[in-house]
């Protein structure tokens, strides 16, 4: 029940609110500054003005503990991000789609793909015409005509159409990877195709399912985390986290899996008193997910050293159980991911990058090549780790949202309270290493994509490194217990929640104007 100091915290809330969307309402009348004036920019506003207001009282009115406050902020802001940021707007999320799709067709019976001699691993595959039709309109960089086709066109439902039955094709480069990543969306696009749904409700229902995979994972790894549950909350809540959430890309199940694994593997490490043979499941399912999507970051599964021989009934059991994760991952990396670095270890005359070979030929030169790279990219990767380069890259938010957004998840990694972070200084050392190998892994990736001679290693954006801030942020945070009163989760949820409402208001408009 709702006590009569929540309900005058709920009034100012509505009233702070309603003033903040008042005035912008003002500002686009008045033609003056962001909006431009016209009833589609107006409706914009008035559902944006909802859906903040929804998310605002329900953490302040009900008390709601971290995991849940994250529920009721990432459903409705995810949603919001589904439909400002328009399909395919999230860097190759339209080959992330291609592949969706095409595992779908394959799981409904459609033909064979006949894949394209002499080309990048292209290939065709049989879609619905009214699919088809839908493809030629996704554009990676939206603008309004975008947002009016997804309102208007190909919003029919076919009739007496079933799975199969079109005879149309898509065409496309392939990833090349295991269903695995996909599989959340799989499944949304295969229930739309057997019940019939248009194009754009095909689209999104697909997009839904990956949305609401990503959710229930990091909902999932906050409610076990046994410490520092607002900062894996409000890494989860990052802008850029929930713009690949909203999204086709594997890189919502990699994130959404590494939070989940995060949580579980302190849970198991801090609360848990003994751990069971069913215990092993969520490391075999990460291990899957990960080598799936990016093999690199299948180190996070050296998370399980932190967790105590003893809670495995000694160092016999202890030592099977690592063996038998270990097992597991080398083979699910030899399945899902042996492809993905085949090519690079001897150069070829199709292949001008740099192979592994550079790395031992000549150490020195790698080194400084990766150090020159990371002040060369400093601030790019700061930025679009947290948001400040939405869509393809093209979509620039305001500096002092992106520092608010910083600033957020400095406060949220001081530890406030008695639950300090990583109470075992090896837990933190490790943490930290697991979060540099990652990084390195990730600079060598770059230099595999890179054209040999060149000084830096382009190719790695901020986002590679969310599924592991929540490490380095542990390993390094937490140290300091002011012991403070005050709870705050909730202030740190309500302001991610108001950076993720500017930076949305900010990306439609730079949308709209196009």
């Amino acid at each position: 029940m709702i006590k009569k100091e929540d309900l005058k915290k709920c009034l100012v809330v509505f009233l702070v609110v309603t003033a903040i969307f008042g005035v912008l309402l003002v500002m686009q009348r008045s033609g003056h500054t962001w909006f431009r004036p016209g009833g589609f920019q107006t409706a914009v506003l008035c559902g944006f003005y909802g859906a903040t207001l929804l998310w605002s009282l329900g953490l302040v009115g009900f008390h709601l503990p971290v995991a849940e406050g994250f529920l009721l902020l990432a459903v409705v802001q995810v949603t919001v991000f589904q439909f400002i940021l328009p399909p395919v707007s999230v860097p190759d999320e339209q080959v992330h789609f291609f592949e969706t799709y095409y595992f779908s067709g394959q799981l409904l019976g459609d033909p064979a793909p006949q894949r394209i001699s002499g080309t990048n691993n292209e290939m065709v595959v049989s879609a619905r015409p009214e699919d088809a039709a839908l493809w030629s309109h996704l554009d990676n960089i939206p603008d309004r005509s975008t947002y009016l086709y997804f309102l208007h066109g190909n919003a029919d439902s076919p009739e007496g159409q079933l799975p199969g039955d079109g005879e149309s094709t898509i065409t496309n480069w392939s990833l090349s990877i295991g269903p695995v990543a996909y599989l959340p969306g799989i499944l949304g696009i295969s229930l739309a195709r057997l019940l019939g749904l248009s194009g754009v409700a095909m689209l999104y229902l697909g997009r839904f399912f990956m949305s609401a995979a990503y959710i229930a994972l990091c909902y999932l790894g906050i409610r076990k985390m046994p410490f520092a549950k607002s900062l894996l909350a409000l890494v989860a809540l990052i802008p850029m986290s929930l713009h690949l959430a909203a999204s086709y890309s594997y890189d919502c199940t990699l994130l959404g899996t590494s939070i989940f694994w995060i949580g579980m593997v302190f849970y198991y490490a801090y609360e848990k008193e003994t751990l069971r043979w069913y215990d092993i499941f969520p490391a075999l399912l990460t291990a899957l997910v990960l080598s799936s999507c990016k093999v690199i970051y299948v180190l996070l599964i050296g998370l399980c050293l932190l967790i105590p021989a003893k809670k495995l009934g000694g160092k016999g059991k202890y030592a099977l159980f690592l063996f038998g994760i270990a097992v597991w991952t080398v083979g699910c990396i030899g399945l899902n991911s042996i492809g993905q670095v085949g090519g690079y270890v001897e150069p070829t005359v199709e292949n001008t990058n740099y192979t592994l070979g550079f790395i031992f030929a000549d150490m020195p030169g790698f080194i400084l090549r990766c150090l020159d790279t990371i002040w060369s990219f400093r601030e790019f990767y700061f930025t679009s780790m947290l948001g400040g380069n939405l869509g393809w890259l093209e979509i620039l938010c305001p500096r002092f949202m992106i520092w608010g957004v910083f600033l957020l998840l400095v406060v949220a990694a001081i530890s406030w309270k008695d639950d300090e972070f990583c109470k075992n200084g090896f837990h933190r050392a490790w943490a930290v290493l697991l979060f540099l190998g990652i990084f390195g892994a990730c600079l060598v990736a770059a230099m595999l994509w890179t054209k040999a001679g060149e000084p830096v290693f382009a190719g790695v954006q901020g986002r590679y490194f969310l599924p592991v801030l929540p490490l380095v942020m542990m390993g390094l945070g937490g140290w300091k217990k002011p012991n403070l009163k005050w709870n705050l989760d909730q202030a740190l949820l309500l302001g991610m929640g108001t950076m993720n409402t500017m930076i949305l208001i900010h990306a439609f408009e730079v949308i709209a104007i196009r």
